[in-house]
């Protein structure tokens, strides 16, 4: 919705959704052709990656903030759709250790793993970026893959004003942007 509370136009979030889903949705089939039993999506918010590609023996964690969780769970519960391969985990990047939320959730640290984070980091404030990979990094064993956007600006632009523009053309200024640094950073 803009601001005075009309239907806003989605097109530019579409536009930016259209070239990277296929690409993370390709990650997660050629990480299960290739024996991946795992698959981490942070921020999944609504993404249903754990749901299209459920695979006999493969199981996927959906971290995202605990408000976002317990809506998808009872979202999923109301169209009784089996996630016996899907584990729902509640985490606050901004203060929880992701390392700890993934060992609660039942995450075994000593398989590969394919973590995925689509359309996350531009939301996180620069040292919690830091800490959610190096808290994925200490949990993720030889031959796990991370594969992240990072929204990225030409060198020379100020981040702050690009983050500020971004933000009121997305999102109608309502500031949930943080990290979107020059190319060079």
């Amino acid at each position: 919705m803009d601001p005075d509370g009309e239907p806003s136009d989605i097109s530019l979030s579409l536009g930016l959704l259209a070239p990277r889903a296929p690409y993370f949705d390709q990650l997660v089939l050629d990480a299960i052709a290739a024996g991946t039993r795992q698959v981490v999506n942070l921020g999944a918010g609504y993404d249903d990656r754990a749901l299209r590609f459920r695979h006999s023996g493969v199981q996927f964690f959906d971290l995202d903030l605990p408000e976002i969780i317990a809506d998808k769970a009872r979202r999923l519960e109301a169209l009784d759709t089996d996630i016996t391969r899907v584990t729902l985990a509640a985490v606050n990047f901004a203060t929880d250790d992701v390392a700890d939320v993934l060992a609660r959730a039942g995450h075994d640290a000593q398989q590969p793993t394919l973590f995925i984070g689509e359309h996350l980091v531009l939301f996180l404030q620069p040292g919690d970026v830091e800490r959610l990979l190096a808290g994925v990094s200490s949990h993720a064993a030889k031959g796990s893959i991370l594969a992240l956007t990072a929204e990225v600006h030409p060198d020379g632009l100020d981040s702050a004003l690009v983050i500020s523009t971004v933000d009121d053309v997305m999102f109608g200024g309502a500031g949930p942007l943080h990290t979107i640094k020059a190319r060079d950073a």
